[in-house]
């Protein structure tokens, strides 16, 4: 059983620019400091082998991590919505739908600064710099379950809002219709 609020949530590919040993390192200082809480990883392949080495250097027990695939789209909400955080400190992100699915769901999102991930999200101290070494201990100090962590919760949530598949139709529609009329004053 998995309870509200007493899981790290991970979705998706596992691929360098994902960043997954971002992930272990996050949790391994977060288990330092507070209790231990499972990590869910949502879809993706089996562990390699190097993935395996990496769970067993920064300590994470075997048995607090769970692998589940082929979920549907109503079992991912559920996750995303109990879960302590979503963890994407992604390297490079073509667009980020996972933070916004998580935002939407009002889950905390621990994302990485910069590029599409603060685009869709906007700025946020909860974000992971990257360059810096100790930003997992900085990022925990802030606190998950606190105010500021709502605050966090509600401000993303309304952020993600502005974002629908309605919305990116029209515009995808509206530069469609632009084109063709540059393309019919060419002529």
């Amino acid at each position: 059983e998995f309870y509200p609020g007493e899981y790290f949530l991970y979705v998706g590919e596992r691929g360098y620019c994902k960043n997954f040993p971002y992930v272990c390192r996050f949790i391994s200082e977060y288990i330092k400091i507070h209790k231990q809480r499972n990590l869910i990883i949502a879809g993706g392949p089996n562990f390699t082998k190097n993935e395996k080495k990496e769970i067993k250097k920064m300590g994470l027990p075997e048995n607090n991590i769970f692998h589940l695939k082929d979920l549907e789209t109503k079992e991912l909400r559920i996750l995303y919505s109990n879960s302590l955080c979503l963890l994407i400190p992604s390297i490079y992100e073509g667009f980020g739908l996972p933070a916004l699915e998580a935002a939407r769901c009002k889950a905390l999102v621990l994302s990485s600064k910069g590029g599409a991930l603060e685009e869709i999200l906007g700025p946020s101290e909860y974000a992971f710099d990257l360059s810096k070494k100790n930003d997992c201990s900085r990022v925990i100090d802030l606190g998950l379950q606190n105010d500021s962590a709502k605050t966090e919760i509600e401000r993303t949530y309304k952020k993600s809002l502005l974002f629908s598949w309605d919305k990116a139709a029209r515009d995808y529609l509206k530069i469609y219709k632009k084109l063709l009329k540059l393309e019919k004053n060419e002529k």
